[in-house]
């Protein structure tokens, strides 16, 4: 009797260990063309398959459950498209990995995920959805290929640590609200295709301190640059044609406005109303900014030295600075020029 009672002491005893300890597991499955696995061991949410995924309401996706906890993605080759919202509030997600033969990616697939730092879109992408970033409030970096043409509205809008992008040659538009409230951005590179800038495109950028608008540039949308407060100069091209009302609303910190062409030609832009002003708390009357930014009319961008190195900023000259121009130009090849 009493050894019965110890062999059951003993059971009951190794089932309550066995309850205490966690045990790894993995989950998945098959939606449409696409397998997916969860392993919660290394909280790796991993999906191959091929062709294109299917785009998702907010929370629909399969492995939609694992939000809060999957901190890596693994998009094996084969597929295509990312879904919209596939990956949307993945509050964890601290890395992800994209194949080189995707196309596109679909709208908020990333939006919400407040732990991403960096991530890098291959060269095969053509088109980045709307809201694909929105929120990504980690964010400090993003590489966009040269293959890019369209980039969705308010792509990167909130991606409050983002400091720096670059925008590739292919893409011809920026679209609505595409980096609204990007407090910390600081440079962007605008190429020469693109031909609009869209409504609130850079509102509240408030550490944007200077932007260069290209050539090819035709409109500025509504509000493009609302509220840009660290913005001291401008350039803005003479091909353009209208400028929305409270483009560079509430910009107090603009000194120079350099335009390309002449006086009579800015005049003859369409503009809106309000562009260069600022509300008065007291009165509540729109009034122009104070002190008003200097025009420079017939602007010519002045041209780098062909001798600058594009690491430093500097020009080599005698034989042991041309030695340490020589290491500076592997390291540009490498890592993108600076300058």
């Amino acid at each position: 009797m009493k050894t019965g009672k110890k062999v059951l002491s003993i059971l009951l005893t190794l089932l309550m260990l066995a309850l205490c300890v966690p045990v790894a597991f993995a989950a998945g499955g098959t939606e449409g063309n696409i397998n997916w696995n969860y392993d919660e061991s290394t909280k790796t949410l991993t999906l191959s398959g091929s062709g294109e995924m299917t785009s998702y309401a907010m929370d629909d996706p399969p492995w939609f459950p694992y939000r809060g906890e999957a901190t890596k993605i693994v998009i094996e080759d084969g597929i295509t498209k990312i879904g919209g919202y596939a990956f949307y509030d993945f509050t964890a997600l601290e890395s992800v990995t994209i194949p080189s033969g995707v196309e596109s990616i679909g709208d908020s697939v990333f939006e919400g995920c407040t732990a991403l730092k960096s991530v890098t879109i291959p060269s095969g992408v053509q088109s980045i959805g709307e809201d694909v970033f929105y929120g990504c409030t980690a964010l400090e970096s993003v590489t966009i290929p040269s293959g890019v043409q369209s980039i969705g509205d308010r792509a990167f809008a909130y991606c409050t640590s983002l400091k720096s992008v670059t925008i590739p040659s292919g893409v011809q538009s920026i679209g609505e609200e595409v980096f609204y409230g990007c407090i910390s951005l600081k440079s962007v590179t605008i190429p020469s295709g693109v031909q609009s800038i869209g409504d609130r495109a850079f509102y509240e950028c408030t550490a944007l301190e200077s932007v260069t608008i290209p050539s090819g540039v035709q409109s500025i949308g509504v509000g493009a640059f609302y509220k840009c407060t660290a913005l001291e100069s401008v350039t803005i091209p003479s091909g353009v044609q209208s400028i929305g009302k409270y483009a560079f609303y509430d910009c107090g910190a603009l000194k120079t406005v350099n335009y390309t062409g002449s006086e009579a030609d800015w005049n003859n832009i369409q503009k809106g109303e309000n562009i260069f002003t600022y509300k008065d708390a007291a009165t509540g009357e729109y009034l122009p900014l104070d002190p008003m930014p200097t025009f420079v009319y017939n602007y010519v961008e002045p041209q780098p030295d062909p001798n600058m190195c594009h690491w430093c900023g500097k020009v080599h000259e005698g034989f042991f600075q041309k030695i340490i121009g020589f290491f500076h130009n592997i390291l540009a090849r490498i890592f993108g020029n600076k300058y």
